[in-house]
């Protein structure tokens, strides 16, 4: 009986996964508010110091991500990382299917699906966000080397500029909708965000 009262009160979260999401959702959101006023390198003209600022924020939230990726395969406390990335595994691809569903049939009636941390659409679409920061941290990084490291024409380095700005439209409109449903969440009582935020666990 004891064992289970203490299992239930088990954090959802670490307190590493709080601050790594903390740092890197800062970082993210430091990218893009200089991506709308910064100057990108024209020739050789370099780019002003709101440019320097989304580079080194880029490489930085980047490592970070990196960092978290690896954590989550051996971390005791959290989402699983079928849950996250249930793409390779008929079962948990079936618990997503019947939770998208579900939330489908709740907003077709004009109703808020119920909250739950360990739904498989809430964990499939956080694992789906952490993939796409890898992949904006992955190209802004690829685009950076080749422009400070190769010189001559640089198929990859353009390449690589060309999907980072195409990613950043998914990263806002992905970064939206997790606050939207974060506010409206905190509206509708469920989960207060002082709570999601909070390092106290």
């Amino acid at each position: 009986m004891l064992e289970k009262k203490s299992a239930s009160k088990q954090p959802a979260h670490s307190k590493s996964t709080t601050l790594f999401h903390m740092a890197i959702a800062v970082l993210i959101v430091v990218q893009l508010a200089s991506s709308e006023f910064m100057h990108k390198p024209k020739g050789r003209q370099p780019g002003n110091w709101l440019f320097e600022i989304h580079e080194y924020a880029g490489l930085t939230a980047f490592c970070l991500a990196l960092l978290f990726f690896s954590s989550i395969f051996y971390r005791s406390i959290g989402t699983k990382p079928g849950l996250l990335f249930p793409w390779f595994s008929c079962a948990h691809l079936r618990s997503l299917w019947q939770d998208t569903q579900n939330h489908s049939k709740a907003l077709l009636s004009m109703k808020v699906p119920a909250h739950t941390p360990s739904s498989p659409v809430i964990c499939a679409f956080h694992g789906a966000g952490l993939l796409l920061v890898l992949g904006m941290g992955l190209t802004g990084s690829m685009w950076y080397l080749t422009t400070n490291f190769l010189t001559g024409a640089n198929v990859l380095g353009h390449y690589a500029k060309e999907t980072h700005e195409a990613l950043s439209t998914f990263i806002w409109a992905y970064i939206i909708v997790h606050a939207s449903f974060g506010v409206l969440n905190q509206l509708l009582g469920r989960q207060k965000l002082a709570e999601m935020l909070s390092y106290k666990k």
